[in-house]
């Protein structure tokens, strides 16, 4: 009987540890993996493919697949398998194909992303493409230093990478590797690729980065002015900067009703002036704070207060 309690006694902590695991787990079922290479529709004229997606914040594991022609009418399954990592490397002949990758932690996973693609082994070195696995086209950045990544070409012995703004070349290198870090300048550019061997280059491959290290002006509030007496509980704010060149900025209200900025009442994205409807016989404190588009926040305003009888 002793034995037999203890068993019960075994199982039952087992299964409560299990469960407050999966409670702890982050749900990641409405997360979605971005499929970075090879991308929807491409032709990748090499038989060595490396498969990248974005990382899941939660994920534990990815299940990846990969079909001819695809899942829909599949002919054969080429790999099913689960890795820790957010890339996969498989050989691969000519044909149609689909990939699809999904996250998983112990609690919840995604949805499956798929893209499918085509392999054509190319064997005239000037007519293959790099493959540019990352970052992604049109990518914002609020860092002057980035790491560039893309595909091995077979029989290339350096790979020539240009960072070009305004029409020129204002950075060039070569290298052995397949990756990258380097400096870009403020503002927008243009990077690029190609593989050379002894005799022979490709074509260049490129992709446009947008780099915004500024952040933008710390706004200076109008209205209602600090201290100020209201009669009438809509209130109007009202305040003014300049914007900067660069990515899109963005106004962002707070108002509290205590001084030590704790119990806040409104946080809204809002323009030049914003309308709200508060309590009366209450004192409320507000500032403005300014982001941009590439993650850039600028300095707090002043803290205003003001007082609805």
């Amino acid at each position: 009987m002793k034995k037999f309690i203890s068993l019960s006694l075994i199982s039952l902590s087992l299964m409560f540890y299990s469960c407050e695991k999966i409670l702890l787990e982050q749900d990641i079922s409405i997360s979605n993996v971005e499929m970075l290479a090879p991308g929807q529709g491409v032709t990748v004229q090499t038989s060595t493919i490396s498969f990248r997606w974005t990382a899941v914040e939660g994920a534990s594991t990815y299940h990846f697949q990969i079909a001819t022609p695809g899942f829909l009418a599949p002919q054969q399954i080429i790999t099913d398998s689960t890795t820790e990592d957010n890339f996969y490397l498989e050989e691969l002949p000519e044909g149609d194909y689909e990939w699809r990758v999904k996250a998983i932690n112990s609690g919840y996973s995604t949805s499956f992303s798929s893209a499918s693609f085509r392999v054509e082994i190319n064997e005239e070195f000037s007519d293959q493409r790099v493959n540019l696995f990352s970052p992604s086209d049109n990518y914002l950045s609020n860092e002057n230093n980035m790491t560039l990544d893309w595909g091995e070409i077979e029989q290339a012995s350096v790979y020539r990478v240009q960072i070009i703004q305004n029409g020129q070349v204002v950075t060039e290198t070569t290298i052995t590797g397949t990756n990258l870090t380097i400096g870009f300048p403020e503002g927008p550019t243009t990077w690029r690729v190609r593989a050379e061997n002894d005799s022979q280059n490709t074509a260049y491959s490129e992709r446009s980065i947008f780099v915004d290290t500024v952040e933008p002006e710390t706004p200076r509030l109008i209205s209602p002015a600090d201290e100020a007496d209201i009669s009438v509980p809509e209130v109007t704010f009202e305040w003014e900067r300049n914007n900067i060149q660069g990515s899109e900025e963005i106004d962002s209200i707070f108002v509290f009703k205590d001084l030590e900025l704790s119990e806040l009442v409104v946080k809204e994205r809002v323009t030049t002036s914003y309308n709200k409807t508060l309590d009366r016989d209450e004192t409320f404190y507000w500032f403005i704070r300014s982001y941009d588009a590439a993650g850039n926040w600028g300095g707090r305003s002043e803290v205003y207060s003001f007082t609805i009888n």
